[in-house]
């Protein structure tokens, strides 16, 4: 196949779709004088469906520009059984951040702008071509954008994915979620979030705290009830009795499927990150550390591309694997466990607290899944005590 169209912009790399992964592979290929153009089909700053919750990890990959975002500093977690049963657990250092997506991603994109790389909002992309050479972005206004490599973060049903690896994807996990004035929800504090066990089959359920605002959601890993719906009206009749004019918006989204072995994540040109790439932790459901992680790798793998003109790209699955197969293939086998036997899981914690701050040190960065597994094999025997 070759390409004739020579009235092309021409750039270093096309980052299509400005969510957390896509925006931070632009900014870290920016500061490194790449020629970067990211692309983004709508006008920002705009709604995400996301319950906007960022392990504590995360803090060190995020610009210095973007840390006013973080509205919310979480140091306890309240578990509850089916809406009862309340039980906290307090810890003396963060455990996640709470963000809001519009104003979190707006300004994860302008710092993209402002490391040099050229941010353009409302661009639908008509078609991707891949070439032996270069990559051709063709635009819905006829324009065209070529580049030696695409990096796209075009989320959950990803274009880009599709056409990496065409294999059918594993069916997507499943959220609905709303947000509500926070002073007509009752007790949460600021720096505390609600998790619920049981209340949804095979997932839980979810209050995060916002500034003047919650997120209230439920999640399932097993197939998509009836009625998603009456699923949230159910949790948050258990859990915030509130009036349904408080309800400011109730958004359902698919989250990306999370299987044991991560499917192809790169071709020579083309390579795909967060959402796009299926990178969700599958015990706790968390994505946006992984879109910046792999945002980042994405930008180091293009750069060495770009070094060196004959490697490609390819090398970013492995690079990917490397990081987070293993992980995320352990994280399931744990989330089988807590979403298939929720009151056991519930138990587990009421018994044996100082193993719920072991969760606590993964979403520190301080712990993996691997000495979770061991710690849990080595001591089993008092998890199963109430």
């Amino acid at each position: 196949m070759t390409s004739n169209n020579s009235a092309a912009s021409l750039y270093d790399v096309i980052v299509i779709g400005l969510g957390p992964g896509g925006s931070t592979a632009a900014r870290r290929l920016a500061e490194q004088g790449v020629r970067v153009l990211g692309l983004d089909k709508e006008q920002f700053p705009r709604y995400k469906p996301c319950g906007g919750g960022l392990s504590a990890r995360a803090l060190d990959y995020l610009p210095a520009s973007v840390r006013p975002c973080i509205e919310s500093t979480i140091y306890n977690i309240r578990f509850t059984y089916r809406g009862t049963r309340a039980m906290n657990h307090h810890s003396s250092e963060p455990v996640a951040y709470m963000v809001r997506r519009p104003r979190f991603d707006q300004s994860l994109a302008d710092a993209a702008a402002g490391a040099g790389a050229e941010i353009r909002y409302g661009q639908k992309v008509r078609q991707i071509k891949e070439f032996p050479s270069h990559v051709d972005v063709e635009m819905e206004d006829g324009s065209v954008h070529r580049a030696p490599f695409v990096i796209g973060a075009d989320g959950a049903n990803s274009r880009l994915g599709r056409l990496i690896d065409p294999r059918p994807a594993a069916r997507p996990a499943w959220s609905i979620e709303a947000e509500a004035l926070r002073p007509a929800v009752g007790s949460i504090s600021a720096d505390e979030v609600w998790l619920d066990l049981g209340s949804v089959p095979g997932g839980y359920g979810w209050s995060f705290p916002k500034d003047g605002h919650l997120s209230i959601g439920v999640a399932g890993f097993s197939p998509v009830p009836a009625n998603p719906k009456s699923t949230l009206a159910a949790y948050l009749k258990a859990q915030h009795p509130i009036a349904p004019d408080t309800v400011l918006t109730l958004h359902s989204h698919p989250i990306p499927a999370v299987s044991t072995s991560l499917r192809r994540l790169a071709s020579n040109r083309l390579l795909v990150v967060g959402d796009a790439a299926n990178l969700v932790d599958p015990f706790f459901g968390e994505g946006i550390y992984y879109a910046i992680r792999s945002g980042e790798i994405a930008a180091e793998s293009v750069r060495d591309a770009l070094r060196e003109t004959a490697v490609g790209v390819t090398v970013y699955t492995d690079r990917i694997k490397a990081q987070f197969e293993e992980e995320f293939r352990l994280a399931t086998k744990l989330a089988t466990v807590a979403y298939r036997l929720p009151f056991l899981w519930y138990l587990a914690m009421r018994g044996w607290p100082e193993m719920t701050e072991e969760f606590y040190l993964v979403l520190r960065g301080k712990r993996t899944y691997r000495q979770i597994i061991d710690k849990l094999r080595a001591e089993g025997g008092r998890y199963l005590v109430a």
